[in-house]
């Protein structure tokens, strides 16, 4: 089962709604996916969707999930941490008016600076972060693995060079 929460911040976050119902539509995703999506309306039926969830239901979903996906507050974020999960975060951004200003991708930017979660800055990404997370052995995604190859491609050069 995947669980996301969108918090409950009073603006929508559509966004990532959208994209999940998407990725079930088309297949991407096999499971059960349960979201509390706060106030953010939705009139699909490919997910389950609770508008608030009291805190005891919360928590026991976040347990059971095999992925937990979440917004950028913090509240989302450390409830899943605490609990054992390190979580898929898709920031609410500004320019899509889910959120007053960018402080959620700031937020995030320095949890993932410590390894504590896996972030999607653009949602037609989740789908590939899904597909590589695996609940004992998380693989990140494709962008973070270049990322990766290419700091260490050029420590390598910059040895060949110097020697």
């Amino acid at each position: 089962m995947i669980f996301a929460t969108l918090g409950t911040d009073e603006h929508p976050f559509g966004r990532l709604l959208q994209e999940l119902e998407r990725l079930v539509r088309e297949g991407k995703i096999k499971e059960r996916v349960v979201v509390q999506r706060g106030f953010t309306p939705y009139d699909g039926e490919l997910l389950e969707t609770y508008e608030i969830l009291p805190f005891d239901k919360l928590v026991n979903l976040i347990k059971e999930a095999r992925v937990v996906i979440a917004h950028g507050g913090p509240g989302s974020i450390m409830l899943s941490l605490l609990h054992g999960k390190k979580p898929v975060v898709v920031p609410r951004r500004r320019e899509f008016g889910e959120v007053v200003d960018d402080h959620q991708m700031e937020f995030v930017k320095f949890l993932q600076s410590r390894g504590k979660v896996i972030t999607v800055y653009e949602v037609n990404r989740l789908g590939e972060v899904l597909e590589n997370y695996r609940a004992d052995k998380v693989i990140y995604s494709v962008e973070e693995r270049v990322s990766d190859f290419t700091v260490r491609f050029e420590e390598l050069i910059s040895h060949l060079k110097d020697s």
